[in-house]
């Protein structure tokens, strides 16, 4: 008998021998210790056929800042099911949607998944990235530029949504917080290491001030890709929003990205608080 529960504590044992359908299985014991679980405390949907763990869909859930507003977001990660009930996917992710008041997000769908959720009323938007190359310059070093990397020192500067977007992405693997300084203002960036068919890339997720970011964007990419080790710097284009561009950049579509919300558009759907920074780190390819 087919059976669908939400997933607690006591389930991760079960889930772990879905994870070999994946080629680079996700790590987890991170959607389990969610940093940003809100008060009930269950890590998606699991598919039951006579008591043995058939399928699964994790969630991330979180409360985002849009707009001065907190807004609960679900960010839905890691549907796997055994072969024998992948047609038995769609109710797992019908089960997640059922949380009232979420902004739902998959970031990563499979081609199956994806066509599931375009029927269950998700909208695709098909972000552009920007590559950005850290070539040195001898005025990146100038006393003009204050660069703040210490975590205590960026947050005295911080206030509002931009200090809770730092505080709660602290503990997230392989990221890094800066803050740039300069007489005519400063702009706080967020951005994390991920590989790309074997090469390290830091890819920003949020910026606090874009047209100050934008200004000094050769020298952030120099800067970031430093620390993180990495040979380029990726920021997407809903980031900067859709007039801004940076014609110098190498600029390429990514897959194609999915959300669910009535009143908010793809430039406020935001990559924080999702398995991009959460789970898609250092040795995991994302888009």
């Amino acid at each position: 008998m087919i059976k669908i529960k939400k997933a607690t504590d006591s389930d991760y044992v079960k889930i772990l021998p879905l994870l070999k359908h994946f080629t680079n299985p996700p790590p987890l014991e991170i959607i389990f210790k969610n940093p940003w679980q809100l008060a009930d405390n269950y890590y998606g949907y699991i598919l039951i056929d006579d008591e043995q763990v058939v399928g699964y869909a994790g969630t991330i859930f979180s409360r985002v800042p849009i707009d001065n507003q907190l807004r609960n977001f679900c960010n839905i990660t890691t549907v796997v099911t055994e072969e024998s009930h992948r047609d038995k996917a769609a109710y797992l992710l019908m089960s997640i949607l059922k949380q009232d008041g979420c902004v739902f997000t998959n970031f990563t769908p499979s081609p199956s998944i994806r066509e599931i959720l375009l029927h269950l009323g998700f909208k695709k938007f098909n972000p552009k990235a920007n590559l950005i190359l850290p070539l040195p310059s001898l005025h990146h070093f100038s006393s003009r530029y204050e660069w703040v990397f210490a975590h205590e020192m960026i947050a005295q500067h911080l206030k509002g949504d931009n200090l809770k977007i730092f505080n709660d992405h602290l503990d997230c693997p392989n990221t890094c917080h800066g803050l740039l300084k300069t007489a005519e203002g400063s702009c706080y960036f967020l951005a994390n290491r991920v590989d790309k068919k074997g090469l390290p890339f830091a890819k920003i997720h949020y910026v606090s001030n874009v047209d100050f970011f934008l200004d000094h964007i050769g020298k952030i990419a120099f800067r970031v890709c430093l620390k993180l080790y990495c040979v380029s710097m990726q920021v997407n284009q809903h980031i900067l929003g859709t007039q801004r561009t940076i014609p110098w950049a190498i600029s390429y579509n990514l897959r194609p990205k999915l959300f669910k919300a009535d009143d908010l558009n793809e430039q406020q759907i935001t990559t924080l608080y999702s398995e991009e920074v959460l789970l898609l780190s250092k040795n995991n390819i994302i888009g």
